[in-house]
């Protein structure tokens, strides 16, 4: 790829550069680094210049109004400003001209040098003038160092993918998909649509086909594999990576059509290397794993439950304590049948799916799976009340249960209420796995549930036994149950619509299509019956409570 302002914004190393103003079709290919602090420099340019400025100039207006004009006319690449030093944002004519003429201007970060951009243009050129013996040999050694320095898996493979103009996928033994990097010319979307069951590359048939070949020798250096997609074939070249007769796993490369002939040699050189990088790989994975699980067990089990103990752990695994947190809870009933094998491909399609769906930071959501529960933990920002962060918490949820469902994955919510403080994590765990369980019972037709909307709920639960409930709702409205059954009345319904019509009896004899005067009657016997004066905030109150648990009664 050209080294242009496009392929700039794509390098790992700037991230936090922003395009503020044009756009990135101005593909003029970059030929150097030019700083400018003055608008005089500008007949100095040549071609394809990047010009780099802090912006000291750039606040007289006077200075800038043909700026952009006269810099597209010396055929420079594009502009880079650091922002937030000198300006806050740029003369309106400056950014008025880029737009027309699609003249890219970066923002520079503040923390960031010119050095950094400096740097990585002059290495790419460097790298561009440079012969194919010249190149393999810097790429092998940037391959190597990536792997001997126990590098992420998603900075590896786009090493490969550049190499080979291709998509590259690296998968464990039974195609399930680890890391992958889509060539930038590839036309679709990932995941494909032949693999939709897991998080596999091919479908179930395809992988029984290709392990029965593979079990006839395990040694072949290469394996070539169409799949019918799209209207079209797509053609995959699949590397068993082997160490010591033990398959750890494969490179595939999509053969896309300007994929060099010379890849199979490549990929056979570095193949070696790779099968360290997917021991590195399996081996971090599972002590971070091991580490996590450890942790999670610890925090969601309450085995540690004093803050002394709590926050070091939280610290350890960067769990921000101090900060508001919601937990939820997911409920997936596919997932509790399935073997341990068939869970981790799961969660890491589930997980997927999370990170496609929600649009909030990395750092803003937690997420494990502890027992049978997928558990997720959202850190709120600035202060809000408990409704405003039960309404949020059953955005998300509702968010959820639709992307799932979508897929065929029936799942269920639960939401606990809103705490910060490292003591306080067990328990919103604990809120979000009773309001998924009360809440299935309270409200079977839907699939979220909240702990703050059902609180009341929760503290009878949480306070009386089943037999305690039922005493105190004898004491509250169990006379009025009885009468109606033996006099086929229908006191207790006018009650719960008096209370429903917060005591407007004019409402509540319209909602049970009575007369005023009936109205009236039924109150009196109502009175009489249970011995309560309507204007007596306590009587009132046991009554409400008693209905409360007539509902809970109803579902245990």
């Amino acid at each position: 790829m050209a080294t242009t302002v496009q392929w700039l914004l794509t390098q790992d190393t700037m991230k936090g550069f922003s395009l503020i103003a044009g756009d990135t079709s101005f593909n003029t290919a970059i030929s150097g680094i030019n700083i400018m602090d003055n608008p005089d420099t500008v007949p100095w340019l040549s071609k394809g210049a990047l010009i780099l400025s802090t912006g000291y100039f750039f606040t007289d207006e006077t200075l800038t109004e043909n700026l952009i004009q006269n810099l597209v006319e010396k055929g420079c690449s594009g502009l880079g400003i650091k922002m937030n030093r000198y300006l806050t944002e740029l003369p309106k004519s400056m950014l008025k001209q880029a737009e027309e003429l699609h003249f890219p201007i970066i923002d520079i970060p503040f923390s960031s040098s010119m050095d950094q951009i400096a740097n990585l243009v002059y290495r790419k050129l460097y790298e561009d003038e440079m012969d194919e013996t010249q190149r393999l040999s810097v790429l092998y050694r940037d391959i190597s160092e990536c792997v001997l320095k126990k590098q992420k898996l998603s900075k590896l493979l786009p090493l490969i993918g550049n190499a080979t103009n291709s998509s590259v996928f690296l998968t464990n033994d039974s195609f399930e998909i680890i890391e992958y990097t889509l060539h930038n010319g590839f036309p679709y979307a990932f995941p494909f649509p032949f693999c939709k069951d897991s998080y596999t590359l091919f479908s179930k048939a395809d992988i029984s086909y290709l392990k029965e070949n593979l079990s006839e020798d395990m040694h072949l250096p290469v394996i070539t594999h169409s799949v019918a997609a799209f209207d079209t074939s797509l053609d995959f070249q699949i590397f068993p990576l082997a160490n010591r007769n033990t398959l750890l796993g494969f490179l595939i490369l999509l053969n896309e059509k300007d994929t060099p002939v010379d890849s199979y040699d490549f990929i056979m050189n570095i193949r070696s290397v790779l099968c360290m990088a997917l021991m590195n790989h399996t081996i971090l994975t599972e002590a971070e794993r091991s580490s996590r699980d450890i942790f999670f067990y610890n925090l969601l089990s309450g085995k540690v439950k004093s803050e002394q103990e709590i926050e070091p752990l939280c610290l350890q695994n960067h769990f921000d304590f101090k900060k508001n947190r919601l937990c939820m809870v997911l409920r997936i009933p596919e997932y509790e049948d399935m073997t341990i094998a068939k869970r981790r491909a799961f969660e890491r399609k589930v997980f997927s799916l999370f990170d496609d769906t929600l649009e909030v930071p990395a750092d803003s959501m937690i997420r494990t799976v502890f027992q049978t529960h997928f558990v997720l933990f959202f850190y709120l920002n600035g202060k809000v009340t408990q409704k405003e962060a039960s309404a949020y918490g059953m955005q998300i949820s509702e968010k959820l249960v639709h992307v799932l469902h979508k897929k065929n994955i029936i799942v269920s919510i639960g939401v606990s209420k809103c705490a910060a403080g490292a003591s306080t994590i067990y328990n919103c765990y604990t809120q979000a796995l009773q309001s998924l369980e009360i809440g299935c019972l309270l409200h079977p037709k839907e699939n979220t549930f909240s702990y703050f909307t059902d609180q009341i709920y929760h503290l009878l639960v949480k306070h009386y036994t089943s037999s305690e409930l039922q005493e105190l709702y004898n004491e509250h409205l169990g006379i009025l149950e009885q009468y109606d059954k033996e006099n086929e009345s229908e006191l207790m319904l006018t009650l719960s619509t008096y209370l429903k019509c917060f005591g407007n009896i004019t409402q509540t004899a319209k909602e049970l299509f009575i007369h005023r005067n009936t109205m009236f009657y039924r109150l009196d016997q109502i009175k009489s019956l249970l011995h309560i004066d309507f204007e007596n905030e306590n009587d009132m109150y046991q009554i409400r409570t008693g209905f409360y648990i007539k509902k809970l009664l109803k579902k245990y």
